[in-house]
């Protein structure tokens, strides 16, 4: 069959609204905004800005609330110069509101702060919206042709689960007819509306900008705010859908992600270790069995490397050392990380940069976060997230589903709530034998979910 030719002129500015503190996600969210966690060696949101450009996006506003994902995301975007080998067209933007006012509001708050500071650089043109933790293979041209097909106002990237998925009730649910014409929205729900979960991706015609200031909308959406928030999925689309705008649903075939937590990052990163990204580019790489080796690290370790070093498929970062009689499986590597000898590291684990695993020592399925060094014969069950920059002494042992982190950070887990304002965390040991990378006796202690 021959594909449908895209017909609509394409010219699309995206917006994501980035906040909240990714307290499902700690202890790696402590210090690095979520958005920037580094997934199979690429930053989520930098991965997917890269997507979104060379799909054709030439500008975009991040909304970052907060400290550390303002300061952070400015850091690493910068003007978008790091996208000008895709287009010299790249430009990006930052919302400057008062933080005093914003820290409170939600994500629809953040899209009409947009939306109206940036509306002569908007221009006539169609509205991206999309969340800074997720992955995606959507082609924009199929996204932006569906959308015009049926004039609607908004169209939303939908990705069906089966009904019984555990993880539906985590998602925004959406009903729609058979033209795709959206009928029913429902935020996060024990019981799903349907088996089509609402991914976060989502544009908007230009006329979004006169609905804003329509008064008998505006003041339809003020009356759904809830504690000071107008968030997208709890409030502005069921407002929309409750004022007769036409939304329409377009399914994802390809693979889609929301990576808000652990769980969700390992089995997101088993995925893109089996291809399931293949729009993840690693073009400096060198094929090693099934594992793809940064060249610099190829280089490197020339000659060291043996047929029983990978088992199945693996990513291995720049500037790395791997030990002698290693054995990696399924899992990432990351960017100056040091593996001794006699190491096992199995079942999608993944070693974040600068982290060190001393000699005979086992991990498997955990994540070792920045800058920490996991000393010999230490044993990390699966489950486990070990935060940054922690030194654990010989012969440390982690139980399954533990996570560690600094003593410092005691009063921040404990005060991360459930969205039932329940705690998420409970402890489970203090760990007064761990230094932390500076050797100094601080101190860590263990923690693990809560189960309601």
């Amino acid at each position: 069959m021959t594909p449908k030719r895209n017909i609509y002129k394409r010219d699309v500015v995206a917006v994501s609204p980035i906040g909240g503190g990714g307290t499902r996600f700690y202890p790696a969210t402590i210090d690095t905004p979520k958005h920037l966690m580094p997934i199979a060696n690429h930053p989520i949101f930098g991965a997917s800005v890269y997507h979104w450009i060379v799909g054709g996006v030439s500008d975009v506003v991040f909304g970052a609330t907060g400290y550390n994902n303002r300061v952070q995301t400015k850091r690493f975007f910068g003007g978008g110069g790091r996208y000008s080998k895709l287009s010299d067209k790249v430009k990006v933007y930052f919302c400057n509101y008062d933080d005093r006012v914003f820290r409170n509001r939600g994500s629809a708050d953040v899209f009409a702060w947009a939306l109206d500071e940036y509306k002569e650089m908007m221009g006539n043109r169609d509205v991206l919206l999309v969340n800074g933790d997720n992955l995606s293979e959507t082609s924009l041209d199929d996204f932006y042709q569906a959308h015009h097909e049926t004039g609607a106002l908004m169209t939303i990237a939908v990705k069906g689960f089966n009904i019984n998925d555990a993880r539906l009730g985590g998602f925004g649910t959406v009903a729609f007819d058979d033209k795709k014409r959206v009928t029913e929205f429902k935020e996060k729900s024990a019981v799903p509306l349907s088996k089509y979960a609402n991914t976060a991706i989502c544009i908007f015609s230009p006329d979004i900008h006169d609905l804003m200031h329509s008064g008998d909308f505006t003041k339809a959406l003020e009356e759904r705010r809830s504690k000071g928030r107008l968030d997208v999925g709890g409030h502005f689309i069921p407002a929309l859908l409750d004022y007769g705008a036409p939304i329409y649903a377009y399914v994802l075939k390809g693979p889609w992600a929301d990576i808000g937590t652990s769980e969700s990052f390992t089995e997101t990163t088993r995925d893109i270790l089996h291809g399931e990204y293949p729009n993840l580019g690693y073009p400096d790489h060198h094929l090693v069995g099934k594992a793809l080796v940064h060249n610099d690290t190829h280089e490197r370790m020339k000659g060291r490397f043996d047929d029983t070093t990978f088992d199945g498929p693996c990513l291995v970062d720049r500037q790395s050392i791997i030990g002698e009689k290693t054995r990696i499986s399924n899992s990432v590597i990351g960017e100056n990380v040091v593996v001794g000898d006699n190491v096992v590291i199995d079942d999608v684990t993944t070693l974040f940069p600068f982290s060190h695993v001393d000699s005979n020592s086992e991990i498997t399925q955990a994540i070792i976060g920045h800058h920490t060094y996991v000393g010999e014969r230490s044993i990390i069950e699966a489950g486990a997230f070990i935060g940054d920059h922690l030194d654990l002494p010989p012969g440390t042992r982690i139980a399954a589903d533990w996570r560690v982190v600094g003593n410092t950070y005691h009063d921040i887990v404990s005060k991360a709530r459930t969205s039932k304002g329940a705690p998420m965390y409970e402890g489970v040991e203090e760990l007064g034998t761990v230094f932390d990378s500076l050797n100094e006796r601080h101190g860590a202690f263990a923690f693990k979910e809560r189960k309601e």
